[in-house]
């Protein structure tokens, strides 16, 4: 501008610009400029827009600002590459690459959700090609109450020779219903080009919404894909089973164990003092008792483990502070803790619930074996009524347990064993009170069985199918027949007879003893005969996508704790396009983190103003709202 140097003028439309880039070059396609353009007189002796620009930026730069905006993304937030930015340019003047670094906040965020999170996406969409995968899939509410999906795929990567479980997407959805539910699904799958004929499972909690008969996320996709298998979580069913079984069991033993944690976890003074005391009686540190929460699955049995292993250093804590604050509440608990029964009852509880904690756990590991899990289930349903169940009457297959009416079979209360724990404990009780107790946890005992069969039959069921793919019957000569199997799954199998077929000969080969059933059925896929084809390629690829199958939401959750760090109460504005991109980068990062994260070609090339700032109406406040502590 003639007046101004600090603005760009047209001489056509004799109007003053920004004098930036994207600005002239949305200018030059208006209406206003295009007819001035056509007829101005002088055309040709006017120099073109893009005479004036820097065509590019040197491929080291892009690197080092892409690694740095890849730095943010993992650790801490936007705001922060404001300074952090400068700082690495001044640490060297003599270096041409750092003092040539230019990256700020609006910069870095559309570097990590215009360039590193697309490319990390299209990495994982051609990985999958068109193969077959299966989706865990949960509903949670955000920090700004917005309704979020969060998608995790799971599939066999032919290229990284192994099964992937990874981030795919978070997406906005406008309410919790069915139908919001399964649109925004379809629709990311159609906008991503991925084919949902080939989903085969999908991994969903309990809720209504999720597993109703009528109208739910799942039977509406069932109606699309009509050998969908749906697995409903097992480490819900499991905690819910607990949860109802105590329900046997006196009220007052939660509000032991959570006013327990209460008392100490919004007071330092108290926990030091108790510390104090603790170090006094055992020369050691107390340990923090946990808290009870409905999405930390039977977080109950750590919380009641701790308590014992401190319970007479609590109730003489309490015993002194009942009358030093006079207050009610330490009243109450040390009336509690100086009750015989109570502890009674917890250190059944902490005995009984320590195998069905451990089998949550199994199937909350992210290396989980399926093929042995089916055992872990028959096992633990065994154990319960084992100890309620004459010996005689469990002389049934593991595998019939599930409908086994053992209810007209439960031995009297005076023949049931509940351990050594539990006797040295009921010591001194009368023979009434210790009818009682004993009369409740016999109860517990047969709830927590009900509760298992009624809650994991679909997945046992569904185990007692795949489990019949070990390597172990693969490698027999005897092995089961599984065209039933196979046929149920035509899609996967085109040819049902040739896939039947390989799996009966799969003993003739001699193969190598791998510790796990993905690696021997890699080993399998991976197998060619002298003119180079697969030999083993139907029956291995079919297996290796039912071992693809999720048994567990415990990977969505974790994603979910991912959210709420990233999408916090002091950055609840950032948008979801953002935390979807941040959260893609952190699950993709190689071994070792942003230190060996290297840019890909297709980055650099997306490195550029009309792949940085598209769609950047989002952006504004929302991106930049985060202006507090780093993660």
């Amino acid at each position: 501008m003639p007046d101004d140097n600090s603005k760009a003028y047209c001489q056509l439309c004799r109007c003053s610009l920004q004098p930036q880039k994207k600005d002239l070059l949305k200018h030059g396609q208006t209406k206003k400029h295009l007819e001035a353009f056509k007829y101005s007189q002088d055309l040709a002796s006017k120099k073109k827009i893009t005479d004036f620009s820097i065509k590019t930026i040197s491929d080291k730069r892009k690197i080092v600002e892409l690694k740095i905006s890849a730095f943010v993304a993992e650790h801490c937030s936007v705001y922060s590459v404001d300074h952090l930015g400068s700082l690495i340019k001044s640490l060297d003047n003599t270096s041409r690459v750092l003092s040539e670094i230019k990256l700020h906040r609006t910069k870095s965020t559309a570097l990590i959700k215009n360039v590193i999170s697309p490319c990390l996406l299209q990495n994982l969409i051609n990985d999958l090609g068109n193969g077959y995968y299966s989706m865990i899939i949960d509903e949670s509410t955000a920090v700004d109450n917005k309704k979020i999906l969060c998608l995790i795929i799971r599939y066999f990567s032919e290229s990284k020779k192994k099964i992937i479980t990874t981030f795919y997407q978070l997406i906005e959805i406008e309410s919790g219903n069915a139908n919001s539910l399964i649109t925004a699904f379809k629709d990311q799958l159609l906008n991503d080009g991925i084919k949902i004929e080939n989903l085969i499972g999908i991994g969903i909690d309990g809720a209504n919404v999720m597993t109703g008969k009528h109208h739910s996320f799942s039977s509406i996709l069932k109606e699309t894909i009509n050998e969908l298998v749906i697995v409903k979580c097992i480490c819900h069913s499991l905690h819910l089973a607990a949860e109802y079984a105590c329900k046997c069991l006196p009220r007052n033993l939660d509000f032991i164990i959570k006013e327990s944690y209460n008392w100490f976890s919004y007071s330092s003074k108290r926990q030091i003092e108790y510390a104090k005391l603790y170090e006094v009686l055992t020369d050691k540190k107390p340990v923090k008792i946990d808290k009870l929460s409905g999405t930390r699955w039977l977080a109950r049995y750590e919380a009641i483990n701790k308590i014992i292993d401190q319970w007479d250093a609590l109730k003489l804590h309490f015993s002194i502070v009942k009358d030093k604050e006079r207050c009610y509440m330490a009243d109450q608990l040390y009336y509690m803790f100086n009750t015989q029964s109570n502890i009674v009852y917890l250190t059944f509880l902490k005995h009984m619930l320590k195998n069905v904690t451990e089998v949550n756990k199994m199937f909350q590991a992210e290396n989980v074996n399926p093929l042995k899990l089916l055992d872990d289930l028959h096992s633990l349903l065994y154990h319960y009524m084992n100890i309620i169940l004459p010996p005689a009457r469990l002389e049934i297959k593991k595998t019939d347990l599930i409908n086994f009416k053992f209810k007209d079979y439960v031995i009297r209360v005076e023949a049931i064993d509940f351990g050594y724990s539990f006797e040295q404990a009921t010591s001194g009780l009368n023979n009434y009170e210790l009818k009682v107790i004993k009369e409740r946890c016999r109860d517990f005992l047969i709830s927590l069985c009900e509760q298992l069969q009624s809650r994991i039959p679909d997945n046992i069921k569904l185990l007692e199918k795949i489990s019949l793919l070990s390597p172990q019957l693969a490698t027999s000569q005897i092995k089961p027949n599984i065209t039933e199997l196979v046929a149920a799954f035509k899609n996967i199998c085109k040819d049902i007879d040739t896939t039947v077929d390989e799996w009966n000969l799969l003993h003739m080969k001699k193969w190598n003893q791998l510790s796990t059933p993905e690696e021997f059925w890699i080993e399998v896929f991976e197998y060619q005969n002298s003119v180079g084809q697969k030999q083993f390629g139907n029956i291995a690829r079919f297996v290796l996508a039912m071992l693809c199958l999720p048994f567990s939401n415990a990977s969505v959750e974790r994603l979910f704790s991912m959210m709420n760090i990233i999408k916090n109460k002091l950055r609840n504005r950032i948008a979801v396009k953002t935390t979807n991109a941040i959260m893609r980068i952190r699950c993709n990062m190689p071994q070792g983190g942003c230190v060996n994260f290297e840019p890909t070609v297709n980055m650099l090339k997306k490195f550029n103003s009309e792949n940085m700032y598209i769609d950047d109406t989002e952006t504004g406040q929302e991106e930049i709202i985060d202006i507090f502590s780093c993660i």
